[in-house]
C-alpha cells in the first residue's frame, strides 16, 4: 500500500535535503508544503483528506482537525514539544504519535548562553548605536558570581547549567520532577520557584507548554524578581503573562528580556517589540545544521517504522500500542 505523506514542518528539508527520499524510496506519495505557507485550522483540515501519515511543525492539529484526517495513521513532530496536537484525539483514533526528544538540547542551551551574554554586555544595543554613528560605552556586568536561576531543570536545563558553570556564574533551579542529588551532582542547587525568582540575576524558562506551566510566571510571580534581573524564554510564549512583563520591563522594574517565543508567532502589534530593553528572534533556538539535520532524519524514520508495521522509536502516546513502552 502506498501512503500519502504531508510535511507541513517549515524547517524540514533545512537540515538534510535527503531526508524526504528515504519515503519516495519506500513507494510514499509526498508533498511538501512551501515554508511560506502558515495553516490556519480549517487549511488543514482541508490538506488532510486523503494524508495518511503528516510531518508537522508549530501547525495546529486540534482534534476538529483530526477529525477531518479519516485515513491519518501517523502524526510524526519535527520537533520536541508536542503542546499543538490534541494526543488525546489521536489516541482515540489510534493515531500514533511522535517526536524528536532531545535533538535540539545544544542548540537552545547556545541560543540561551548568547542570551545572557548580549543582556550582561548590551551587545544588541551598542551594534544599533555604532550603525547609526553613535559611539556609546555601555556600561555591563560580568557573569562570574551572578545567579542563573534555571525554571525547569530537564536536558536543555542541564545544558544551560554546564555553560553558565564554566563562566563562573552560580546556578539555581526549580523543578518539581527533579530529584535534588540529579541537581547536586552537578553543582547546582535545586530549590524553590520563589527562590529562584527572587535571588536569580538572570531567569531563564526551560519548561514544556501543558496546564500546569500554562502562565505560570504572571504578574504576580514576575514582580519577585529583582529590578536588576534579566528574563529569558526560549520554552513557550503561553508559559508567561506578556502583558504584564511588559509592564514590569517598560517601568523598569526589570533590566530586560530575551525572548526566542511568544504567544501569539509572530508577535505582530506586540507592545514588547518596542522596548529597547527586549531582544526578540524568530522561535529559531533549535535552527542549526546539526539539529535540524537530526529532526529531519528522525522524523523520517518514525514515519517510516510505522509504515513497516513496526513501532517508531518515539512515540508520545504509548496507549495506541496497548501501552507498551
Amino acid at each position: 500500500m502506498s501512503w500519502k505523506v504531508l510535511i507541513t514542518a517549515r524547517s524540514f528539508g533545512m537540515g538534510d535535503p535527503w531526508a524526504k527520499e528515504a519515503l519516495s524510496r519506500m513507494g510514499c506519495l509526498v508533498e511538501v508544503v512551501s515554508r511560506d505557507v502558515r495553516f490556519t485550522e480549517q487549511s488543514l483540515m482541508n490538506a488532510l483528506g486523503d494524508v495518511d501519515a503528516i510531518i508537522v511543525g508549530s501547525d495546529p492539529l486540534s482534534g476538529k482537525v483530526i477529525g477531518a484526517a479519516p485515513h491519518l495513521k501517523v502524526v510524526s513532530k519535527h520537533g520536541t514539544g508536542v503542546d499543538n496536537i490534541d494526543i488525546a484525539a489521536c489516541s482515540a483514533r489510534g493515531i500514533v504519535v511522535t517526536n524528536v526528544p532531545g535533538v535540539n538540547n545544544e542548540s537552545v542551551a547556545d541560543l540561551t548562553m548568547g542570551f545572557i551574554i548580549c543582556l550582561a554586555r548590551s551587545i544588541i544595543q551598542a551594534d544599533v548605536s555604532v550603525r547609526s554613528g553613535g559611539w556609546k560605552r555601555f556600561i555591563g556586568i560580568e557573569l562570574s558570581g551572578k545567579v542563573l536561576g534555571l525554571i525547569g531543570f530537564g536536558a536543555i536545563g542541564r545544558a544551560v547549567a554546564r555553560r553558565a558553570l564554566a563562566f563562573g556564574m552560580k546556578v539555581k533551579c526549580y523543578d518539581p520532577l527533579l530529584k535534588n542529588d540529579d541537581a547536586h551532582g552537578v553543582g547546582v542547587t535545586p530549590t524553590t520557584l520563589e527562590d529562584v525568582l527572587q535571588t536569580a540575576d538572570f531567569v531563564s524558562l526551560h519548561v514544556p507548554l501543558n496546564d500546569t506551566t500554562r502562565g505560570m510566571l504572571d504578574g504576580k510571580r514576575l514582580c519577585l524578581m529583582k529590578p536588576s534581573a534579566f528574563l529569558i524564554n526560549t520554552s513557550r510564549g503561553e508559559v508567561l503573562d506578556e502583558h504584564a512583563l511588559y509592564e514590569q520591563l517598560a517601568t523598569g522594574r526589570l533590566a530586560g528580556a530575551a525572548l526566542d517565543v511568544f504567544t501569539h508567532e509572530p508577535p505582530s502589534g506586540s507592545p514588547l517589540l518596542k522596548l529597547s530593553n527586549v531582544i526578540c528572534t524568530p522561535h529559531y533556538a533549535a535552527y542549526t545544521n546539526e539539529a535540524l539535520s537530526r529532526m529531519d532524519k528522525i522524523s523520517v524514520e518514525n514515519v517510516c517504522a510505522a509504515i513497516r508495521g513496526g513501532k517508531p522509536e518515539y512515540v508520545v502516546n504509548p496507549e495506541v500500542y496497548g501501552g507498551r513502552d
